[in-house]
Protein backbone atom coordinates (compact mmCIF):
# COMPACT_ATOMS: atom_id res chain seq x y z
CA UNK A 1 0.00 0.00 0.00
CA UNK A 2 2.73 2.42 1.27
CA UNK A 3 4.38 1.79 -2.59
CA UNK A 4 1.44 2.57 -4.65
CA UNK A 5 0.69 6.00 -2.55
CA UNK A 6 4.23 6.77 -3.59
CA UNK A 7 3.84 6.14 -6.74
CA UNK A 8 0.28 8.15 -7.00
CA UNK A 9 2.13 11.08 -5.66
CA UNK A 10 5.03 10.91 -8.03
CA UNK A 11 2.25 11.35 -10.22
CA UNK A 12 1.18 14.54 -8.51
CA UNK A 13 4.90 15.47 -7.50
CA UNK A 14 5.91 15.31 -11.55
CA UNK A 15 3.11 17.18 -12.55
CA UNK A 16 2.86 19.78 -9.62
CA UNK A 17 6.72 20.82 -9.86
CA UNK A 18 6.59 21.61 -13.50
CA UNK A 19 4.70 24.74 -11.97
CA UNK A 20 7.50 25.94 -9.44
CA UNK A 21 8.68 29.10 -9.77
CA UNK A 22 11.45 28.91 -7.39
CA UNK A 23 14.11 25.99 -7.33
CA UNK A 24 13.41 24.41 -3.65
CA UNK A 25 15.31 21.17 -2.24
CA UNK A 26 12.07 19.51 -1.26
CA UNK A 27 9.07 19.72 -2.44
CA UNK A 28 7.13 21.41 0.24
CA UNK A 29 3.38 20.85 1.70
CA UNK A 30 1.65 24.02 0.70
CA UNK A 31 1.32 26.32 -2.33
CA UNK A 32 1.25 29.95 -1.72
CA UNK A 33 2.04 32.67 -4.66
CA UNK A 34 3.95 35.70 -4.43
CA UNK A 35 2.99 38.93 -6.27
CA UNK A 36 5.55 41.65 -7.50
CA UNK A 37 5.17 44.01 -4.84
CA UNK A 38 3.34 47.19 -5.50
CA UNK A 39 4.47 50.91 -4.67
CA UNK A 40 8.17 50.33 -4.86
CA UNK A 41 9.85 52.45 -6.07
CA UNK A 42 12.56 51.01 -8.36
CA UNK A 43 12.21 47.79 -10.07
CA UNK A 44 14.96 46.45 -9.08
CA UNK A 45 14.10 47.03 -5.52
CA UNK A 46 10.66 45.10 -5.75
CA UNK A 47 12.53 42.34 -7.43
CA UNK A 48 15.18 42.10 -4.35
CA UNK A 49 11.34 42.48 -1.90
CA UNK A 50 9.89 39.68 -4.01
CA UNK A 51 13.09 37.77 -3.78
CA UNK A 52 13.46 38.20 -0.03
CA UNK A 53 9.39 37.14 0.45
CA UNK A 54 10.02 34.00 -1.63
CA UNK A 55 12.76 32.86 0.80
CA UNK A 56 10.93 33.53 4.25
CA UNK A 57 8.18 31.61 2.53
CA UNK A 58 10.71 28.68 1.82
CA UNK A 59 12.16 29.14 5.08
CA UNK A 60 8.79 28.33 6.76
CA UNK A 61 7.94 25.51 4.79
CA UNK A 62 5.79 26.95 1.85
CA UNK A 63 6.37 26.94 -1.44
CA UNK A 64 6.71 30.25 -3.56
CA UNK A 65 3.95 28.40 -6.42
CA UNK A 66 0.85 30.08 -8.09
CA UNK A 67 -2.14 28.41 -6.86
CA UNK A 68 -5.50 30.16 -6.02
CA UNK A 69 -3.51 31.72 -2.67
CA UNK A 70 -1.35 34.08 -3.61
CA UNK A 71 0.78 37.29 -1.45
CA UNK A 72 0.07 41.09 -2.27
CA UNK A 73 2.60 43.47 -0.93
CA UNK A 74 1.69 47.13 -1.20
CA UNK A 75 4.74 49.67 -0.27
CA UNK A 76 4.14 52.87 1.21
CA UNK A 77 6.95 55.85 1.66
CA UNK A 78 6.60 57.43 4.69
CA UNK A 79 8.91 59.58 4.87
CA UNK A 80 12.57 60.55 3.14
CA UNK A 81 15.12 62.76 5.52
CA UNK A 82 18.62 64.04 4.83
CA UNK A 83 21.08 64.08 7.74
CA UNK A 84 22.67 67.52 8.64
CA UNK A 85 25.87 65.98 9.33
CA UNK A 86 29.19 65.87 6.80
CA UNK A 87 28.91 63.83 4.50
CA UNK A 88 25.62 64.02 3.90
CA UNK A 89 23.25 60.46 4.13
CA UNK A 90 19.62 59.93 3.38
CA UNK A 91 17.00 58.22 5.50
CA UNK A 92 14.23 56.18 3.94
CA UNK A 93 11.29 55.08 6.06
CA UNK A 94 8.86 52.73 4.11
CA UNK A 95 5.41 50.56 5.58
CA UNK A 96 4.82 47.18 4.40
CA UNK A 97 1.14 45.86 4.17
CA UNK A 98 0.93 41.99 3.09
CA UNK A 99 -2.29 40.29 2.42
CA UNK A 100 -2.36 36.56 1.91
CA UNK A 101 -5.76 36.03 0.00
CA UNK A 102 -7.29 33.22 -1.45
CA UNK A 103 -8.15 33.96 -5.41
CA UNK A 104 -10.68 31.81 -5.57
CA UNK A 105 -13.02 32.45 -2.40
CA UNK A 106 -11.58 35.62 -1.78
CA UNK A 107 -10.70 35.26 1.61
CA UNK A 108 -7.70 37.12 3.44
CA UNK A 109 -6.25 34.16 5.22
CA UNK A 110 -3.78 36.56 6.35
CA UNK A 111 -2.04 40.25 6.87
CA UNK A 112 0.38 42.13 8.65
CA UNK A 113 2.25 45.85 8.37
CA UNK A 114 5.38 46.99 9.90
CA UNK A 115 7.79 49.60 8.75
CA UNK A 116 11.80 49.41 7.95
CA UNK A 117 14.51 52.44 7.28
CA UNK A 118 17.37 52.20 5.02
CA UNK A 119 20.32 54.36 5.30
CA UNK A 120 22.93 55.80 2.09
CA UNK A 121 24.41 57.98 0.16
CA UNK A 122 21.56 59.02 -2.31
CA UNK A 123 17.76 58.17 -2.65
CA UNK A 124 17.70 55.47 -4.41
CA UNK A 125 20.67 53.92 -1.84
CA UNK A 126 18.50 54.30 1.16
CA UNK A 127 15.46 52.82 -0.44
CA UNK A 128 17.05 50.33 -1.94
CA UNK A 129 19.01 49.49 2.04
CA UNK A 130 15.18 49.71 3.03
CA UNK A 131 14.63 46.84 1.08
CA UNK A 132 17.26 44.66 1.83
CA UNK A 133 15.89 44.95 5.47
CA UNK A 134 13.14 43.25 4.84
CA UNK A 135 14.83 40.07 5.97
CA UNK A 136 13.42 36.48 5.40
CA UNK A 137 13.65 35.78 8.94
CA UNK A 138 11.85 38.58 10.01
CA UNK A 139 9.41 37.82 12.64
CA UNK A 140 6.52 39.38 11.45
CA UNK A 141 6.76 37.42 8.18
CA UNK A 142 7.26 33.67 10.07
CA UNK A 143 3.91 34.81 12.21
CA UNK A 144 2.03 35.51 9.42
CA UNK A 145 3.51 32.44 7.48
CA UNK A 146 2.62 30.67 10.12
CA UNK A 147 -0.62 31.60 11.47
CA UNK A 148 -1.67 31.70 6.98
CA UNK A 149 -0.58 27.83 7.41
CA UNK A 150 -2.78 27.28 10.16
CA UNK A 151 -6.00 28.53 8.55
CA UNK A 152 -5.43 27.32 5.39
CA UNK A 153 -5.08 23.91 6.99
CA UNK A 154 -8.10 24.23 8.92
CA UNK A 155 -10.30 25.16 5.79
CA UNK A 156 -9.07 22.59 3.74
CA UNK A 157 -10.04 20.12 6.70
CA UNK A 158 -13.72 21.71 6.94
CA UNK A 159 -14.21 21.47 3.21
CA UNK A 160 -12.36 18.33 2.64
CA UNK A 161 -15.77 16.28 1.14
CA UNK A 162 -17.03 19.14 -0.63
CA UNK A 163 -13.29 19.29 -2.27
CA UNK A 164 -13.14 15.70 -2.83
CA UNK A 165 -16.23 15.99 -4.59
CA UNK A 166 -15.53 18.47 -6.68
CA UNK A 167 -12.56 16.60 -8.01
CA UNK A 168 -14.28 13.36 -8.30
CA UNK A 169 -16.77 15.33 -10.66
CA UNK A 170 -14.05 16.92 -12.94
CA UNK A 171 -12.04 13.77 -13.25
CA UNK A 172 -15.45 11.62 -13.99
CA UNK A 173 -16.84 14.47 -16.87
CA UNK A 174 -12.95 14.66 -18.48
CA UNK A 175 -11.67 17.60 -17.36
CA UNK A 176 -8.59 16.42 -16.20
CA UNK A 177 -6.94 19.95 -16.52
CA UNK A 178 -9.04 21.48 -13.99
CA UNK A 179 -8.77 18.47 -11.23
CA UNK A 180 -5.22 18.78 -11.76
CA UNK A 181 -5.65 22.42 -10.79
CA UNK A 182 -8.09 21.85 -7.62
CA UNK A 183 -5.51 19.33 -6.49
CA UNK A 184 -2.44 21.44 -6.90
CA UNK A 185 -3.58 23.53 -3.81
CA UNK A 186 -4.68 20.70 -1.55
CA UNK A 187 -1.26 21.04 1.72
CA UNK A 188 0.12 18.04 1.92
CA UNK A 189 -0.09 18.28 5.58
CA UNK A 190 -4.12 17.32 5.26
CA UNK A 191 -3.01 13.83 4.99
CA UNK A 192 -6.15 12.26 3.93
CA UNK A 193 -7.74 14.41 1.64
CA UNK A 194 -4.25 14.97 -0.19
CA UNK A 195 -3.57 10.97 -0.09
CA UNK A 196 -7.62 10.23 -1.03
CA UNK A 197 -7.72 12.37 -4.09
CA UNK A 198 -4.15 11.05 -4.62
CA UNK A 199 -5.98 8.20 -5.53
CA UNK A 200 -8.37 9.58 -7.23
CA UNK A 201 -5.75 11.54 -9.32
CA UNK A 202 -3.97 8.23 -10.34
CA UNK A 203 -7.23 7.13 -12.41
CA UNK A 204 -6.44 9.90 -14.98
CA UNK A 205 -4.88 8.02 -18.11
CA UNK A 206 -1.17 9.56 -18.01
CA UNK A 207 -1.43 10.69 -21.80
CA UNK A 208 -4.10 13.22 -20.41
CA UNK A 209 -1.97 14.75 -18.28
CA UNK A 210 1.53 14.26 -19.80
CA UNK A 211 3.44 17.40 -20.28
CA UNK A 212 0.89 19.52 -18.37
CA UNK A 213 1.94 22.49 -16.37
CA UNK A 214 -0.31 23.75 -14.10
CA UNK A 215 1.15 27.70 -14.67
CA UNK A 216 -0.22 31.57 -13.73
CA UNK A 217 -2.71 31.60 -17.00
CA UNK A 218 -4.40 28.29 -15.97
CA UNK A 219 -5.13 29.17 -12.62
CA UNK A 220 -6.64 32.47 -12.59
CA UNK A 221 -8.96 30.84 -15.75
CA UNK A 222 -10.26 28.52 -13.64
CA UNK A 223 -10.65 30.33 -10.79
CA UNK A 224 -11.68 33.87 -11.74
CA UNK A 225 -12.63 36.01 -15.10
CA UNK A 226 -11.12 38.59 -16.02
CA UNK A 227 -7.32 39.96 -14.64
CA UNK A 228 -5.39 39.02 -11.60
CA UNK A 229 -4.75 42.48 -10.69
CA UNK A 230 -8.78 43.29 -10.87
CA UNK A 231 -9.34 40.13 -8.63
CA UNK A 232 -7.09 41.60 -6.41
CA UNK A 233 -8.34 44.79 -6.02
CA UNK A 234 -12.04 43.36 -5.88
CA UNK A 235 -10.72 40.87 -2.39
CA UNK A 236 -8.64 44.04 -0.93
CA UNK A 237 -10.63 47.08 -2.17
Amino acid sequence: MKKILATISAVLLAVFSASAQEPMEEQDRLNIGVERPTGVAYDNAAQTLRNNLVQAFVLNGVAAVDSRFTTVTNVVELSKDVTSSAPVMYITELEMSIFVIDLYTGTIFGQTSFTIKGVGDSEGASYMDAIRNVKARNPKLRTLITGTKDKIFAYFDAESDQIFNRIDALIASGDYKAAMIEANAIPRSCADLYNKVSQRIATIPASAISGLSIDRSLVDGYYFSGSRDARIDQILN
